[in-house]
């Protein structure tokens, strides 16, 4: 039996147990994890970032190991993610394995968490990031989290995300007992008249299909 996509937000969110993703096969020096953070680099300085979708904050632990001086916020779903991954910053802070209070991680539903009417609102960043997060929203709110990811970001977005092949139409990618949805985000962003892609790279690993850099037009 597949599940839909509002059932599998419903899974993250009460999901409890989040270890795998800072000691399994996907977790901190996971490939993929690699691949954002090099995409990372050919953008212009940066001085703030926001993870869309953030787990328990394993993305932004590397993001800040090569971007110390960032400050970082990450929002996810799942209270349990949240609450490890403030666990784990915590931990490092006071051991001083790197300086982490420039992290800041809260919980919060997508994608009303990222409209102006949120409560608190969320800051505008240079740089927004989502990794395999919008697969698990609905079509038309995936739309709008983009909408507000455009919003949000002063410089740029980079996106991790099963996407659809160029040209042709949104879908979904059955995997399993899983239905997620599958989105052209390269066209979407060449609608955007203050919206550049200039980068858009294959990534197998991990079911990301394509990380896809956008950036603000000058």
């Amino acid at each position: 039996m597949k599940i839909s996509p509002r059932q599998h937000g419903a899974f993250w969110k009460q999901k409890r147990d989040w270890s795998e993703y800072w000691d399994g096969p996907r977790g901190l020096r996971a490939p993929h994890r690699d691949a954002i953070v090099d995409a990372l680099q050919p953008l212009p300085p940066f001085v703030s970032l926001l993870e869309v979708g953030c787990g328990p904050g394993v993305n932004l632990w590397r993001i800040q190991e090569a971007y110390p001086r960032a400050d970082l916020t990450g929002i996810d779903v799942s209270p349990f993610a949240i609450d490890e991954g403030i666990r784990r910053f915590e931990h490092a802070h006071q051991h001083g394995l790197f300086p982490t209070g420039r992290i800041a991680l809260c919980q919060g539903e997508l994608p009303e968490a990222l409209e102006p009417s949120a409560d608190p609102p969320l800051e505008t960043v240079d740089v927004v990031v989502s990794c395999y997060a919008l697969a698990y929203l609905l079509r038309d709110q995936v739309l709008v989290a983009l909408k507000q990811m455009t919003r949000l970001a002063a410089m740029a977005i980079v996106i991790a995300e099963p996407m659809s092949e160029p040209g042709k139409p949104d879908g979904l990618i059955h995997l399993g007992a899983a239905s997620e949805f599958r989105y052209d985000y390269l066209a979407w962003f060449r609608q955007q008249d203050d919206w550049q892609v200039t980068s858009l790279m294959k990534l197998t690993v991990d079911r990301l299909n394509r990380i896809l850099v956008a950036q603000r037009r000058a």
